[in-house]
């Protein structure tokens, strides 16, 4: 298993499926898994499993597959970006005590990328609500760029940094995608809690 495919069982199949064809023809294998929604929860909203949630074994940047993999990245940032534009008008309901929910939060409970970087931590992309399927597409691939760079082991200085002081909850790291910058950030998801 290369990519993994994590969907609530409200959504249509056929979003998966056309999710799946997209990918598969580029030669990726993918894990899929149908499982119920979730009931209501408490939690901050980037560690709530979204509706939809993708991930990337470890094995995907290995050495013998990145060569292979780098052909993938760009069929892969098409077909998420495409998944995403195709939620459009499917909405989360989010309810929460008045003053604790954080009625401004800006990303997706729709849909999220996950990688594996180590034992010790896992990356969570985190998706723009209202982006453009375009701009969804350029986000996936410079996320894809920092995590072939992780594995390799050639992080420049600047990210080594804003990696060493991101907050990491439950060995997840949120990521945000800068495209103007081309870099990744990490935004520390406790900062708006009251």
């Amino acid at each position: 298993m290369q990519v993994g495919v994590r969907y609530f069982d409200s959504l249509p199949d056929a979003l998966i499926s056309e999710f799946l064809t997209d990918i598969e023809a580029s030669g990726v294998t993918c894990d899929v898994r149908k499982v119920p929604a979730l009931p209501p929860m408490a939690s901050l909203e980037a560690y709530v499993p979204t509706a939809i949630g993708l991930w990337l074994a470890a094995n995907y940047f290995s050495p013998m597959i990145r060569e292979a993999g780098k052909s993938h990245y760009q069929s892969l940032a098409k077909a998420i970006s495409k998944l995403f534009g195709a939620l459009n008008g499917v909405s989360v309901t989010r309810i929460g005590t008045p003053g604790k929910a954080d009625k401004t939060y800006p990303y997706s409970l729709l849909l999220s990328l996950e990688a594996e970087g180590s034992r010790e931590i896992r990356f969570k992309l985190v998706l723009p609500i209202n982006a453009d399927p375009s701009d969804i597409s350029e986000a996936v691939s410079v996320f894809l760029s920092f995590l072939e760079r992780f594995h390799k082991d050639t992080l420049d200085e600047r990210e080594r940094a804003a990696l060493a002081s991101a907050r990491i909850v439950g060995r997840h790291v949120i990521a945000v995608a800068d495209v103007q910058n081309n870099c990744v950030t990490f935004p520390d998801p406790l900062n708006n809690v009251q």
